[in-house]
């Protein structure tokens, strides 16, 4: 009989080395990746290109291209396409990034070769009609205007200017005035010169047999390779002239406002960005975090309070990010002044870290979990040229820093004087 009045044992978390998919090579090149798990006759296939919007030459054009490639073909109409899939079961998502694009298909194995004939098809030969064209122009066009209304919107749109400045790769923003700038013909030019005959990858996941592996290479395979997608030069993305600023955006008639407060900072492959992901944790990166526990759960400010370092290929940021009652917007920027001070300048409790450390090595656990989980952890590892044992040095990374690690990466790169602040909203 259990004693329910005994609290079962705590074990530490143990991380299993990362597995790795199986390849193979197309008759084009084309690197395939794949997970299999026949549990069900179901596969979700994604199509990996490596020119995201860094390649753009004029604003929205990687991202109408992209998501105009998948509405129809030279051979068949949006309609047709949209019939096409919803007859076959399949339904398709189209990820527009800075570094990478991926246009993944979710479908039934029987069905793969009708799917994935037409995903090759509007792949060599996308339609690019204008009808298509304009009505998604509009649509966006009324999106950019609505999210506009949202202070979120306002700030998000405008804090890459702050950190990386507005000729940036990875700054900029996006006005009104750009959706009618933007042409059919640079849409057009954008394909050809970073889409079109250019290598791409496929990632492979769920039921993965034999027959599924030659419909992918009789069709995916068949798609030509003939030129390889120019690199651009790592100079481009340093931040030499970087200045903490801060910027506010009024909205008279606000609510809440929106604050983000961030500093650029480096990629996955920096040797403190595994430490610093735990200061990052600890500060503001799940639900027990000091933010929340300050801003939301004390002085109840906020919903919702967080900080994450987002990453890029070539580059990375620190961001705080918050929207609070507009009547307590001072207040609140003080509190995750006095968190982000408090961390910089006294070392954390061994129970705090402990706490944190199983939090982080659970939701490791939790992302290796499956199939698509997998693939979407060799993805990230895969764009960003990680090595293989990525996962496992994180893991063994969590478990080893201790107080004196987390002091120093806080000092080194979230004190104050280092960070831009950005408040959309009412005074």
């Amino acid at each position: 009989m259990i004693n329910r009045k005994i609290a079962p044992p705590v074990n530490s978390v143990s991380i299993p080395d990362f597995l790795m998919p199986e390849k193979y090579i197309l008759s084009n090149g084309a690197n395939v990746w794949y997970y299999n798990a026949p549990v069900s006759d179901i596969s979700r296939i994604s199509v990996i290109f490596h020119a995201g919007t860094i390649y753009e030459t004029n604003k929205l054009q990687a991202f109408f291209a992209y998501q105009l490639l998948k509405q129809g073909s030279i051979q068949k109409s949006s309609q047709q396409v949209a019939e096409w899939l919803d007859f076959y079961g399949s339904y398709t998502e189209m990820e527009v990034m800075k570094d990478f694009c991926c246009f993944t298909i979710y479908n039934l194995n029987k069905y793969a070769k009708e799917i994935l004939q037409m995903v090759a098809e509007l792949i060599e030969s996308p339609g690019f009609y204008e009808t298509d064209f304009e009505v998604y122009r509009k649509k966006q066009k009324q999106r950019f205007l609505v999210n506009m209304e949202k202070v979120s919107g306002m700030a998000r749109n405008q804090f890459p200017s702050l950190l990386f400045g507005k000729d940036h790769p990875y700054g900029g923003e996006t006005n009104y005035a750009d959706y009618d700038a933007i042409q059919l013909n640079d849409i057009k030019q954008f394909y050809n010169d970073a889409i079109k005959e250019k290598p791409f990858t496929v990632l492979v996941s769920g039921a993965v047999n034999n027959h599924l592996v030659e419909v992918i290479d009789n069709t995916l395979g068949k798609i030509k390779i003939s030129a390889l997608l120019k690199e651009i030069s790592s100079d481009v993305f340093n931040v030499p002239n970087y200045k903490p600023q801060k910027s506010y955006l009024p909205k008279k008639e606000a609510l809440q406002n929106a604050i983000l407060i961030g500093t650029p900072l480096f990629n996955r492959k920096h040797p403190d960005y595994f430490p610093l992901m735990v200061a990052n944790t600890l500060l503001g990166g799940y639900f027990g975090s000091r933010l929340m526990s300050n801003i939301r759960e004390d002085k109840g400010y906020t919903y919702g309070i967080g900080s994450a370092l987002a990453t890029y290929k070539h580059h990375g940021y620190f961001i705080i990010s918050t929207e609070v009652g507009s009547d307590v917007c001072a207040d609140a920027l003080k509190e995750i002044y006095i968190e982000i001070e408090k961390l910089c300048n006294r070392k954390v409790p061994e129970k705090e870290l402990n706490v944190v450390k199983s939090y982080m090595l659970g939701d490791l656990l939790r992302d290796m979990d499956g199939p698509f989980a997998l693939a979407d952890r060799f993805k990230n590892m895969y764009i960003n040229n990680l090595p293989d044992t990525y996962y496992p040095n994180f893991a063994e990374a969590i478990k080893n820093v201790n107080p004196d690690e987390i002091l120093r990466v806080s000092q080194r790169y979230l004190s104050v004087e280092n960070l831009s602040e950005l408040v959309a909203g009412k005074r």
